[in-house]
């Protein structure tokens, strides 16, 4: 078969090599395949040849295939490629070089030519495999990138599933498991991932690799670093992202012990939530050097570390706390409890174990249950007083029934918690008073002994008497260690010690009695410390008889109280305030048991529901949503929360929508014996954040579209951080480019030291400053005015934030009042120079303005035409007669040209005056502009022209006639000389011949004459 013409190649060949490139790129092979493919396609064309050669170049590493795949080069010659192109040397003459890119890292295709006439179809089939390649090679890079992103999405999901799988897994565990999806994700042979100790601030490795252990010459130890040093140390102590693949030649790199596993490649990331560094994530050597995409997946590992850290630091702390205060309450000899309204009892104190009783066996009975029959009414109706009053409770005196049913005298104080004015829950202490009726009786039985007992007493207990007047008569020594008096200080009236607390009344009223013998239960008073501080005491009087039966003194022993009021204080306090939170819950607060019944439900959102707090409590899920019509996948939802899950998700119900969290209740060995669940409403929360949306929408696209200049600087740098579009348009830059810098770093010093000055009064002075005209450069060298206005913006506390600022382009406006002035001044000297008069008047013909050719002709000056009419100028014929003419302008609307004489006192003028009608901005006529022109020459000089055209028209007639009279008259003279010359001197006819000959003379004259004045016509004013 005979080759075909290279011209006619590309069009008869080029199709089947491009269906071959095509189905290569098309093709299943590996990238390494693909190229070979390509080469063997363009080798078949006829414009290269079999024998041609052919090589793609790749940048080392960047893709799976070779750094270079060739075909018809040796060995020698593809080093000898692959240095030109690392040096960027000029290439052979022969060699075609077309570039791949990949969007990421560029390579090229080279082609050796059989012969210099075959490189322009070679040159297009080149371009087309090269485009071919390159596609393929962004195809590549971008499959490699959804694999890391799935890699890591896929990582960051399994440790997010075991964290909300397993709450209780342990930090080291949670450590043990990042690392090993970093080292997987990365392909790294050690690495580490530790936490900081908030106490000490030392860093916590857990999870050394035990390859790195086994590496490591050093001696093995406590895995707990005190000083960050190294390039790990480097990233805690910037907390910044690091990646580097020559280790050892690090500066940062200083200070690794001797014996340490050498380190060529490192990548780490700091751990941190809430701008709090809780750790740090790092691994180390891996097959080849880390790319960017390593550091990605180490930063977003990091991230989720650190927030599991700060969950389970969290976690760590609340426990702490938690335990402290049971061990407070548990502590406590007195039994501390809270029922709600209804009597029931939901909290109890271990201490109740001490009556035969189990605290969870009592939770959800009621409190009068365990009251003896006989005190059972009153304290019932005690009870329900405080309910329907809102006050607290005063000391209440009863039986407890122990569980073996034996009566023990207790007494009880109690406090109501209210919520917008209707009682929450009642909170009360109940004291064993057992022991201080015993001693009462003891007491009794044995003063003496009572008294040496009372003597010796310790701090926290004193002795005392007081006469029936109530002074003091006696104290025992340890009123000194408990309010700081001495024996003597303290005997005075005891009224002198209460404080003025409304609660000492209720103390009167029990000395009182205790003065008219009645024995009273004890009771608590608040007194004064010596200190001035404030003392809580529990006081047990007795009345003293005489022989006569009467009271004669009262004795008492006051023990102090006030470490168990402050903690019952706080216990009470700290229960309001969980109450409170619970009731002014904007949402649902529910518990459910393990069989999914409710157990507690309260919270404002409960209204949303139409229910009550507390009313569904005893009801099944199950009886709750399905006669509601609520949504079954509730059910599921909890379900899976009763399997320890813990379960996050949206419901709306009519018209509001709930944020529901579901988490398993656990007991202390961590099994689920319930539900907590929380519905916040975040329906208003949705239309706000709708509705933020639309506004700073809204908000964007007018700041966006207004015309002029709008910027925004922060009040201490003042730096840009917000410019519109017209500011970009101004100034030559994007706001992209603009953000983050300021003046200096945008203008010429002297206009930036002037914007920096003017921002800074304005920040000073709190007000708007008005800048009339100001000056700027901008990046492309041109010179803008602007208008601006700059205001700042101040907080709540009227400190200024930012500074805002408009600015209007004026630049032309600028231009087109300076040629407008310009234009003035020109008009005006014109109008003061021309020949011509000019005058404005207004509609009445009153001179506004006149110049001076004008006021020449009355021989006035300008100023004294001002406020003249033509009646004052003229006399009243013509003044009537300019008047109609002004008139008939006016009436017309437009510009009337009149030819006029004139008489003024500089003498008779002929004159062509034009007047046109002068309107103002809205269109209304507002006077007459007239331009007068002295035509007297221009007069003379018409008649003269008229003469001339007379004389020319007469000469254009004369002369025909003359000449051919004169032709006449030469044949009559010639003739008649001739007959004059035949006739004989005596022929009579010979005189008669002459008298011819002298006529013709004479008419040849006035012949000659006329030709004359037909060569040059003058019209003489008829003197001759």
């Amino acid at each position: 078969m005979r080759k075909p013409d290279l011209k006619s190649t590309a069009a008869g060949v080029c199709p089947e090599t491009l269906r071959s490139l095509l189905l290569a790129a098309a093709g299943p092979d590996n990238l390494d395949a693909f190229l070979r493919r390509i080469l063997a396609a363009l080798a078949r064309h006829n414009a290269l040849g079999p024998g041609a050669g052919l090589a793609v170049l790749l940048p080392a590493g960047s893709n799976a295939a070779p750094a270079m795949t060739a075909l018809n080069f040796t060995k020698k010659q593809q080093e000898l490629l692959a240095a030109i192109n690392r040096a960027g040397t000029k290439w052979p003459k022969n060699i075609l070089r077309f570039a791949l890119q990949d969007g990421t890292a560029s390579g090229c295709l080279l082609a050796r030519l059989p012969s210099a006439h075959a490189a322009p179809c070679a040159g297009e089939l080149l371009k087309i495999a090269a485009k071919t390649i390159s596609g393929r090679l962004t195809q590549e890079r971008r499959e490699r990138q959804l694999v890391t992103e799935r890699d890591i999405a896929d990582a960051v999901t399994h440790l997010e599933e075991l964290f909300l799988t397993s709450p209780n897994i342990s930090i080291e565990e949670l450590s043990r498991t990042v690392l090993d999806e970093a080292r997987r994700l990365t392909g790294s042979r050690f690495g580490f991932a530790g936490y900081i100790d908030a106490a000490t601030g030392w860093l916590n490795v857990p999870t050394l690799t035990d390859e790195a252990w086994k590496k490591c010459r050093i001696k093995k130890g406590a895995v707990v670093f005190k000083k960050f040093t190294g390039l790990w140390g480097w990233v805690l102590n910037k907390k910044t992202p690091l990646l580097t693949n020559s280790a050892a030649a690090d500066p940062r790199a200083g200070g690794i012990p001797g014996g340490h596993i050498k380190i060529e490649r490192f990548a780490a990331a700091p751990a941190v939530a809430a701008k709090q560094l809780l750790g740090i994530l790092a691994v180390a050597t891996p097959p080849a050097d880390y790319r960017p995409a390593a550091l990605d997946a180490i930063k977003k590992l990091a991230q989720v570390y650190a927030l599991m850290l700060h969950h389970k630091l969290s976690e760590r702390r609340q426990n702490v706390e938690s335990a402290r205060h049971l061990a407070i309450i548990s502590s406590s000899q007195d039994i501390i409890y809270s029922a709600g309204p209804d009597g029931k009892l939901t909290y109890i104190s271990p201490r109740v174990a001490d009556y035969g009783y189990k605290p969870e066996n009592l939770i959800g009975r009621s409190v009068f249950d365990f009251c003896h029959p006989a005190d059972r009414q009153l304290a019932e109706r005690v009870f329900q007083n405080a309910i329907s009053s809102g006050r607290t409770l005063p000391l209440l005196n009863y039986r407890l029934l122990k569980k073996d049913g034996t009566p023990l005298p207790v007494e009880q104080k109690s406090g109501v918690i209210l919520t917008n004015g209707r009682t929450e829950f009642i909170t009360g202490v109940i004291r064993d008073v057992s022991g201080i009726h015993r001693a009462a009786a003891q007491a009794r039985e044995s003063e003496e002994r009572y008294r040496r007992l009372v003597e010796n007493l310790g701090k926290n207990y004193f002795f005392y008497r007081h006469d029936i007047h109530g002074v003091f008569n006696y104290a025992s020594p340890s009123v000194t260690d408990m309010l700081g008096y001495s024996k003597k200080e303290f005997l005075t009236h005891y009224s002198r010690h209460l404080t003025k607390s409304p609660r000492n009344k209720e103390a009167v009223r029990h000395t009182r009695l205790s003065l008219l013998g009645r024995q009273q239960p004890p009771y608590e008073v608040e007194i004064y410390h010596k200190d001035g501080s404030l003392r809580w005491l529990e006081v047990t009087e007795t009345p003293l008889r005489d022989s006569k039966g009467k009271v004669a003194a009262i004795e008492g022993l006051a023990r102090d109280v006030t470490g168990q009021k402050q903690a019952a204080a706080l216990l009470a306090a700290s229960e309001h305030r969980l109450q409170l939170a619970m009731s002014q819950l904007n949402g649902v607060l529910w518990v459910l048991d393990k069989d999914l019944r409710f157990t507690l439900s309260r919270g404002q959102g409960l209204a949303a529901l139409g229910l009550k707090p507390d009313q569904i409590v005893g009801m099944s899920l199950k009886a709750f949503i399905r006669p509601a019509g609520r949504n079954s996948a509730s059910m599921a939802a909890h379900q899976q929360a009763l399997q320890g899950k813990n379960i996050s998700y949206e419901e709306t119900f009519k018209t509001t929508t709930f944020n529901v969290v579901l988490s398993p209740l656990r007991s202390p060995a961590g099994k689920v014996t319930g539900i907590v669940g929380v519905a916040v409403d975040i329906s208003e929360k949705k239309k706000m954040e709708h509705l933020l949306q639309e506004n700073e929408t809204f908000l964007n696209n007018v700041v966006g579209n207004i015309p002029d200049m709008v910027f925004i600087k922060d009040a201490k740098e003042l730096k840009f951080v917000r410019l519109n579009k017209a500011a970009e348009t101004l100034l030559g830059c994007s706001e992209k480019e603009l953000l983050g810098t300021s003046d200096y770093d945008n203008f010429p010093q002297e206009e930036a030291d002037f914007f920096v000055k003017v921002d800074r009064e304005v920040l000073s002075g709190k007000q708007l400053v008005t800048i009339a005209e100001e000056r700027i450069h901008t990046r492309d060298g041109k010179e803008k005015t602007l208008h601006t206005k700059k205001i700042p913006i101040l907080d709540s506390h009227g400190t200024p934030q930012y500074l805002l600022g408009i600015s209007e382009d004026i630049t032309e406006r600028k231009r087109l009042e300076n040629l407008l002035i310009e234009n003035e001044e020109t008009l005006r000297r014109i109008f003061e120079t021309v020949t011509d008069a000019i005058f404005l008047k207004d509609t009445t013909g009153l001179y506004l303005k006149a110049n001076k050719a004008c006021a020449d002709l009355f021989l006035l000056t300008p100023g004294e035409m001002l406020g003249k009419t033509d009646f004052d100028l003229f006399s009243t014929e013509i003044a009537a007669e300019s008047l109609q003419d002004d008139t008939e302008v006016l009436r017309q609307g437009r510009t009337l040209l009149f030819s006029k004489e004139r008489i003024f006192p500089s003498g008779k003028i002929y004159l062509s005056v034009v007047k046109t009608p002068l309107r103002g901005a809205d269109g209304k006529m507002t006077g007459v502009l007239g331009v007068v022109r002295d035509i007297t020459s221009i007069k003379a000089m018409e008649a003269e022209l008229a003469t001339t055209r007379a004389s020319t028209a007469l000469s254009k007639v004369a002369r025909p006639i003359a000449h051919d009279f004169n032709n006449a008259l030469a044949a009559i003279s010639g003739y008649a000389t001739m007959i004059d010359d035949e006739l004989q001197e005596s022929n009579p006819l010979k005189g008669e011949i002459a008298q011819i000959i002298r006529a013709v003379t004479r008419a040849a004259e006035l012949t000659s004459k006329l030709q004359d004045f037909a060569r040059n016509p003058k019209i003489d004013d008829g003197k001759e």
